[in-house]
């Protein structure tokens, strides 16, 4: 009789490593789920919301549904979606990752963010990149918490994923605290495609993936990179937005 080890494997694994919530880490039952004290704080987004940059609604405000920012200031990608609105429990998940070396919750981030953007991957022949750090600041966190998500994304969806095409050439500062116009003009120039891989972008649709959008500058600047080296659409799939956002998507 064949042994499925698997099982044991398992048990033994969860008895040493036992599944943590990805939010509060308090120890859970199941992999990837957040507790039910998290599952509460956070809010995800679901419709009504800005067609084109994702911004929540409380109702459906126009007939597209765009919110005042996209109608007076239409982004420079072409759509934009999120699993949860920037708040303190969202917060905890982006920072886990990003600073408390958490990827055993990149598994339950890239399923949520196939979810959301489930529009994204039914796009004709797309190509997943993450918005890059800096060699200066890959050095020192170790790794991309983007370029983390998008392998997995990779992995979950069979969709391409190109991590080192877009790169950033600037050293910009933490845009925590800026200004939407701050942000905009602390990003410009920072992104750039070498040219000899610019082919890759011909035409493709492009998933754009990043942990938070605030104002949609770096989003913007990346997208506006991309499709200047030829990209058909950039669709832009993050963790986490701002509710209310400060008026610049481009």
């Amino acid at each position: 009789m064949k042994l499925n080890i698997m099982p044991i494997a398992k048990y033994l694994l969860d008895i040493t490593l036992p599944p943590r919530c990805p939010g509060c880490g308090i120890v859970q039952l199941q992999d990837n789920a957040l507790c039910q004290k998290c599952w509460e704080d956070v809010n995800f987004i679901t419709d009504p919301q800005c067609n084109l940059c994702g911004l929540p609604f409380e109702i459906n405000v126009t007939s597209e549904n765009k919110c005042a920012s996209c109608l007076t200031h239409p982004p420079a990608f072409d759509k934009a979606r999120a699993v949860f609105v920037y708040n303190d429990a969202s917060k905890r998940l982006v920072l886990n990752l990003k600073h408390g070396d958490r990827l055993d919750i990149v598994g339950a981030i890239s399923g949520w963010m196939m979810r959301v953007g489930s529009e994204f991957f039914e796009e004709d022949a797309p190509i997943i990149i993450p918005v890059p750090l800096h060699r200066r600041r890959l050095f020192k966190r170790r790794f991309n918490q983007a370029g983390e998500i998008s392998k997995s994304l990779s992995k979950k969806s069979g969709v391409s994923v190109e991590l080192d095409l877009l790169k950033r050439i600037k050293n910009t500062i933490p845009q925590g605290y800026f200004s939407a116009a701050k942000r905009r003009k602390n990003v410009t120039g920072a992104f750039a495609i070498d040219s000899k891989v610019k082919y890759k972008l011909k035409n493709r649709n492009i998933i754009l993936l990043d942990d938070v959008i605030t104002t949609g500058a770096t989003a913007g600047a990346c997208s506006k990179v991309l499709k200047n080296a030829g990209a058909a659409q950039v669709h832009v799939l993050c963790l986490a937005r701002v509710a209310k956002p400060l008026i610049s998507l481009n």
